[in-house]
């Protein structure tokens, strides 16, 4: 109300409104961006009238406006008006382009599609009737348009759609520089917003530093001359409209400078100017991201002298000192002097016994922590890991679940809970909690397969097999990601996913397709509502996937010719023997160890079986002399008797079931070879 009731004093008419534009230097399709019209309805003459109305001889207005008759005042010449005396005063402010920072495609200012007026008649003007003048020619509309700037950030989230709202605002104060103080907020109020962008980030960073930097006479970055300090406008002028705008003391704006370096990662700066400004524990924070850990210690050291010694130490100052020289005992001593109440003391010393390996002490710690200040979602997973490898399981589910209600896309933590339900037998309760988990991490390869034991225990057989589909996925997926990496650099590096601590997945698991066949072909389940002949088919499907993407595991064959004997194909039984067989023997030296030689004559054996129910006469000689290849390269040393005694009842079998004539003509053509 008290923003609306200025604007309406100064008879400033505003709003918000969108014209075709550009942001962007090769954006060719003009799209709608935000603007903001203004007008004021007070000529010069009104403008001179109101400044001398609100300020009395001999002291300043408290609009900013100094009198006269006050000795160090900048008064205004006999016959000038107002815009002609705020040229003649200037602002002389620093502000940083963007090509001054980086070459990019981002413009310095919206372009229009509309060359005339960047500021057209507002809502509320008289009807029929041209304004005298349009755009914000007075320090104090400035000061109300931030204002209402202000009034915007306040009223809505903290989003990306907030500060589009926000930049019609300060563009319209920005483009037209009236008063040091007033443009200084402007320019700060956009490096805020602009620190949330990607591409202007930097700008924004420079621009606070270099409104940092003109409080001083020191030459810096954005201060590299000593012309720009002479040229820097005296005191008097900067303190004009101080109380009009909301620009923050020097060292909160150094303040908000060092935690923005933080958080762009310049730490070694941000710990200069908090050293500047004698906090401490930011700098104990900085040295120890950057791992200074001995100037930190004697940063701690020098504290706790002038402090009379650790009997007068406070708990922060403790558990620091505890974290640069990773001795526990700092962190116990904060916990007693804070009267157990500083719950991080307790966090430290816990993450310090799980390092050691000290669990139940780690456990005890995490619990202290969280009985004192209980919404850290992230010291309730590490006491839910520490429980699960205690074997706990209550409190284990009680910590994920306290995660997971403070953080609700907390996937991981979702994913234990299923894995605690699933170790009690409870597939009821970890379906849902495994599916939240994918929900928001839809390539964590063990919620799959926690997820897919879940869905086969629990009869959802078309779930377990878009699973393994998924699988399947993601193994395709890494593998391509893996073969570009290892083309552009030697040294593969793990994606994101796995850097958050998921193990690099294995291959593909063939237990998984044999328990659906088993449960789908063999045990034929009819006590559930399945709709068995699309299941088959799905299923067939899938088995066919895989062994077009695994070609080497001789049990995938095996599946796939036990999938369609179900469905009475004879003749792929026998082709994915004969795979099966070429599977088995593709081992380098299969015929020197014990257990490749028992698969392939393992194989061997199935195919036989297989021509022999199915095969036809030539089908029926090819497998005899397959049989007879495989006999004198396998060594009778290395295989089992049993195996080797069923091959060769097999090839009298083979021999007894092929006609004479053909059994004549076979000799004569293996004769003639």
């Amino acid at each position: 109300e008290a923003f609306y009731s200025a604007q309406g004093s100064l008879q400033l008419h505003l709003q918000v409104t969108g014209e075709l534009g550009r942001k962007l230097k090769h954006q060719k399709k003009m799209t709608a961006i935000m603007r903001l019209l203004a007008h004021g309805s007070l000529s010069d003459d009104s403008y001179a009238e109101f400044m001398t109305l609100n300020a009395g001889p001999g002291s300043s207005s408290g609009m900013g406006i100094a009198a006269s008759g006050a000795p160090d005042a900048i008064a205004m010449e006999e016959g000038e008006d107002a815009m002609s005396f705020y040229d003649r005063t200037g602002v002389a402010v620093r502000e940083i382009q963007l090509s001054d920072i980086v070459d990019n495609d981002v413009l310095e200012k919206a372009e229009f599609t509309e060359a005339d007026g960047v500021t057209q008649e507002g809502e509320g003007a008289p009807k029929g009737e041209d304004p005298p003048a349009t755009g914000l020619r007075h320090p104090l509309e400035q000061a109300v348009v931030l204002a209402h700037c202000l009034d915007v950030q306040n009223s809505n989230p903290r989003d990306g759609l907030t500060n589009s709202q926000m930049e019609p605002y300060l563009e319209a104060v920005i483009e037209r520089p009236l008063n040091w103080m007033v443009h200084s907020t402007a320019l700060l109020e956009r490096s805020w917003v602009e620190c949330e962008s990607i591409k202007r980030r930097e700008r924004g960073l420079f621009q606070i530093q270099a409104l940092v930097d003109q409080h001083t006479t020191r030459l810096t970055l954005t201060q590299s001359s000593a012309q720009a300090i002479e040229e820097a406008d005296p005191v008097e002028r900067r303190l004009r409209f101080v109380h009009s705008v909301t620009f923050p003391p020097r060292w909160e704006l150094k303040r908000d400078l060092a935690q923005r370096y933080a958080s762009f990662g310049a730490f070694a700066g941000a710990a200069d100017i908090y050293e500047e400004l004698g906090l401490w524990d930011e700098v104990v924070d900085c040295y120890k991201v950057l791992q200074r850990y001995a100037r930190a210690e004697k940063l701690l050291r020098r504290q706790l002298e002038e402090c009379g010694g650790v009997e007068n130490a406070t708990p922060k100052m403790l558990v620091s000192l505890g974290d640069v020289t990773q001795d526990p005992s700092f962190y116990e001593r904060a916990w007693e002097v804070s009267h157990g109440r500083y719950a991080r003391a307790k966090v430290q010393l816990g993450i310090a016994r799980l390092d050691a390996g000290k669990l139940e002490d780690a456990r005890d710690a995490f619990t202290a922590a969280l009985r004192v200040k209980p919404l850290l979602p992230e010291i309730w997973f590490k006491l839910g890991a520490v429980a699960m490898r205690l074997r706990e399981w209550d409190t284990a589910l009680n910590a994920f679940s306290q995660a997971v209600m403070q953080v609700p896309d907390a996937a991981e933590a979702w994913g234990n809970v299923g894995a605690i339900h699933m170790r009690r037998d409870n597939w009821e309760a970890a379906y849902p909690a495994l599916q939240e988990g994918l929900k928001h991490m839809r390539r964590n390869w063990r919620m799959w397969e926690n997820q897919f034991i879940t869905t086969v225990a629990l009869g959802k057989y078309a779930e377990s097999i878009y699973i393994c589909n998924q699988l399947l996925d993601l193994r395709d997926a890494r593998s391509a990601e893996r073969h570009q990496q290892q083309g552009t650099r030697s040294n593969v590096l793990q994606n994101e996913e796995e850097k958050k601590g998921a193990a690099r997945q294995p291959e593909f698991n063939m237990r998984y397709l044999g328990m659906l066949l088993k449960r789908i072909v063999l045990e034929n389940d009819s006590g559930r509502a399945l709709r068995h002949d699309h299941l088959l088919d799905r299923l067939g499907e899938l088995l066919q996937r895989a062994a077009n993407t695994l070609q080497t595991d001789p049990a995938l064959f095996d599946m796939l010719s036990i999938y369609h004997a179900s469905r009475g194909d004879g003749q792929q039984v026998i082709q994915n023997r004969q795979r099966q067989c070429r599977a088995a023997r593709a081992v380098v030296r299969w015929e020197r160890t014990q257990d490749a030689t028992h698969a392939v004559l393992s194989s061997v054996a199935r195919y036989a079986q297989a021509v022999l129910e199915h095969g036809s006469e030539k089908q029926l000689y090819d497998c005899k002399m397959y049989l007879v290849s495989t006999m004198r390269q396998a060594d009778e040393a290395v295989a089992a008797r049993g195996a080797v005694e069923e091959v060769c009842k097999l090839q009298a079998d083979l021999e007894a079931k092929m006609p004479a004539a053909g059994a004549t003509s076979t000799l004569s053509n293996e004769t003639e070879l």
